[in-house]
């Protein structure tokens, strides 16, 4: 827990330390559209049942930005993993376990040249983890997530830029199991690596 208070104090110090030179500084409450769509690896650390026992797929994820005030943004997305389950004897007869994530966010922008600009971030998000086998359905945790992160994004032109992100991602899940197991299914640890298009 320590380590997260220390990287959500980082993160707020660089936020404050670049307010000074940013380059939207005195722009005010603004309708910012934009829209992000990009593909995700997810590698999980620490020990509990995604890191131990699954396998992660590369997944998807789609933001979309919609509020600005200065150079601070508001946004929202979506993100999919399929992890596929690698020790029956701990997880049960589940092929599959499907991590899905609501989240919000609000991101800060740091311009570093003409074209290139950092994204760091902090945001809360739902969690929905649903164990399937074939077409069936066999049950789901239900959770919420701290997230920490930094993007970076290259303009191709006005209208659209790549970009390349990495994210710490806590969640917490609910469980209700013997308590020698709870910290193994009801938490999870991951450093997820993006690399997208955004649209304006």
């Amino acid at each position: 827990m320590k380590k997260l208070f220390t990287l959500v104090g980082l993160l707020g110090a660089v936020m404050m330390s670049a307010q000074e030179t940013a380059d939207n500084a005195g722009e005010g409450f603004r309708i910012d559209w934009n829209f992000r769509a990009y593909g995700i690896y997810p590698i999980q650390l620490g020990d509990h049942s995604l890191a131990k026992a699954h396998d992660a797929n590369i997944g998807y994820g789609l933001n979309m930005g919609f509020v600005s005030y200065d150079n601070f943004s508001l946004y929202g997305g979506l993100e999919f993993v399929k992890y596929d389950v690698t020790d029956r004897a701990r997880i049960g007869n589940i092929e599959n376990s499907n991590y899905t994530s609501v989240y919000g966010a609000v991101k800060y922008k740091i311009a570093v040249a003409d074209n290139i600009a950092l994204y760091p971030a902090i945001g809360l998000g739902s969690t929905v983890i649903k164990q399937r086998t074939r077409n069936k359905f066999f049950g789901e945790q239900d959770g919420t997530e701290l997230r920490l992160g930094l993007s970076a994004n290259y303009s191709v032109s006005e209208r659209w830029s790549l970009f390349l992100g990495t994210h710490f991602i806590y969640s917490r899940l609910q469980i209700n199991t013997s308590p020698e197991y709870e910290k193994f299914f009801g938490q999870a640890n991951q450093l997820q690596l993006s690399v997208g298009i955004q649209f304006e």
